[in-house]
């Protein structure tokens, strides 16, 4: 589980990079181009399976982000955690 935390960390910080280097805009304009019917599926289950707050106040402003910099800060949250794996929860 380690390692595969650890390899999908870095897949993500490598996306970022590609995502800086195509200007690909924000998350959800990324999103919307590469499958619209899945962003719009998401929106409709969220809103009516969960509550709308949770799409309007959370998943709106994560959007509306730099497609970089959110696959960059959870790449580097996820391969920080799998490398710190072993470490954590560990008894002295």
């Amino acid at each position: 589980m380690r390692r595969f935390v650890l390899v999908l960390g870095l897949l993500l910080l490598g996306l970022a990079g590609v995502a800086a280097m195509m200007g690909w805009g924000s998350l959800g304009g990324a999103w919307f181009r590469a499958s619209p019917g899945s962003l719009n599926a998401f929106q409709a289950a969220t809103q009516r399976y969960l509550l709308p707050e949770i799409w309007t106040d959370g998943m709106v402003p994560v959007l509306r982000q730099p497609a970089w910099l959110v696959a960059g800060t959870v790449g580097a949250v996820l391969s920080i955690g799998g490398l710190a794996w072993p470490h954590i929860g560990r008894r002295r």
